[in-house]
């Protein structure tokens, strides 16, 4: 299932306003809107540096769909892409995503005390490493 345009702007909608008034993060939400805000690249030879996302495929917003087990990721001028999830963990303190693609494997893990995400991708030879937040997504239950 591909996001539409309107589901992406209610999105971002979401974003602006996590951002201006944070939310508590609970155990028991299941959809979470998140956004990248860096990203390191990492190889055995040298040391990690700063990468734009774009130069590593990866979108600023996200969303992390505990129910129907995916990760949607999609920016304003394409389709998006959808990673199934083929693990999640819960402890009172975080959210731990995994899954893997065609080359890679990847993760996330959502802080539930303060949204903070960390998630990598990983590749073999090389590793990036993004550093974001999440909030849970704003649907009425």
């Amino acid at each position: 299932m591909r996001p539409t345009l309107q589901g992406l702007i209610a999105s971002l909608a979401v974003l602006a306003a996590s951002a201006c008034w944070p939310q508590p993060v609970h155990a028991d939400d299941t959809v979470y809107a998140c956004s990248v805000k860096e990203a390191r690249a990492c190889t055995a030879s040298g040391a990690c540096k700063v990468v734009e996302l774009d130069e590593i495929f990866i979108t600023p917003l996200m969303i992390l769909d505990l129910e129907k087990k995916v990760l949607v990721s999609a920016a304003m001028d394409d389709h998006g892409r959808t990673e199934p999830i083929a693990g999640i963990q819960r402890s009172p303190k975080e959210i731990i995503a995994y899954g893997h693609g065609d080359d890679e494997v990847w993760n996330v893990i959502v802080s539930l005390e303060n949204g903070n995400l960390t998630g990598n991708i990983n590749s073999g030879e090389v590793a990036h490493i993004l550093f974001g937040h999440c909030a849970p997504h704003a649907y009425p239950r």
